[in-house]
């Protein structure tokens, strides 16, 4: 392509591109602005152009949104064998949280990404796991065996390190008596459906599930 084939497209170029940044940009302000008489008139052309092809909606910023929250108790076996009531570990560094708005506490991370780690699916025992098409798994019991051991001892330390961090909050509960164990109570609470947005009284389910008892 010669030179001045070159100057002349260069602005015809950008000036599409602008032009079709421009629309897009005012495309997206009549979908997402604030509602007028402009908007009603628009929207009918901007949404068969926009929908289509680029959804304005949660799902371009938050494609797997939170939709449960989990809580850790914890209670103690004090050295006479006499067990302590549970303890809610969770609301102790939510306080800490709220209790300083200039440097937060970040003690609360300690449980949240915690339980994030002890129920995570590894990705690679799932793809192990699965069956071909005579229903056997796709990988030997030789080589599942170890893997699996491995995933369970990570659970298991990272149990042992949450049972540490619960110990500070529950050993006061043995009075003087020394703890000697540790149960981790995982509560997993759903939050209610998008169906039951109107139901004001809806909670959502909520399931428990408790650890062996922890020597921290």
């Amino acid at each position: 392509m010669s030179s001045r084939r070159r100057r002349l497209l260069a602005p015809i170029v950008a000036a599409v591109t602008l032009t079709g940044s421009a629309f897009y940009l005012l495309s997206a302000l009549v979908l997402a602005g604030p509602k007028t008489p402009i908007t009603f008139s628009l929207y009918p052309m901007v949404a068969s152009y926009m929908h289509p092809v680029f959804p304005q909606n949660w799902n371009l910023f938050a494609p797997d949104p939170v939709n449960e929250e989990r809580g850790l108790l914890a209670r103690a076996r004090c050295a006479t064998g006499s067990t302590t009531e549970w303890t809610n570990v969770t609301a102790r560094g939510i306080e800490k949280v709220q209790g300083t708005r200039l440097f937060p506490s970040r003690e609360s991370r300690i449980i949240s990404n915690g339980m994030i780690v002890r129920f995570q699916e590894d990705s690679i025992l799932q793809r192990a796991e699965r069956e071909d098409a005579g229903g056997r798994p796709a990988v030997a019991d030789e080589v599942l065996g170890p893997l699996r051991e491995a995933v369970d001892a990570d659970q298991k330390a990272v149990e042992r390190v949450l049972a540490r961090f619960a110990l500070m909050a529950v050993a006061t509960n043995c009075a003087d008596e020394q703890v000697s164990d540790i149960q981790l109570r995982y509560v997993f609470h759903k939050f209610p459906g998008w169906s039951s947005r109107h139901d004001l009284e809806a909670i959502g389910d909520i399931s428990t599930l408790d650890s062996e008892w922890i020597t921290p």
